[in-house]
């Protein structure tokens, strides 16, 4: 069995209004905690065949993680 995934991301965001427009600014946070599971591992199975450092077993090695907790900023005007 794989690990359980569980992602958090947050948003904040704030409205500010002025004669006829308004201005939305926010912050998108992803991964907030930060986690690094694993979301993929190689199922492939080769046998060594001569064993040699190039043809090494690579089954059961995680091939894809989690993306790492990044922000994004963002700015909206209506008018």
């Amino acid at each position: 069995y794989r690990e359980r995934i569980t992602l958090i991301d947050l948003k904040v965001g704030k409205n500010i209004g002025f004669r006829n427009v308004r201005v939305n600014i926010g912050a998108d946070i992803y991964n907030v905690f930060n986690s690094d599971a694993i979301q993929d591992y190689d199922d492939n199975f080769v046998p060594d065949n001569p064993a040699t450092a190039a043809n090494e077993q690579v089954w059961g090695n995680p091939s894809t993680l989690v993306s790492p907790r990044f922000v994004r900023f963002s700015l909206q005007f209506y008018f």
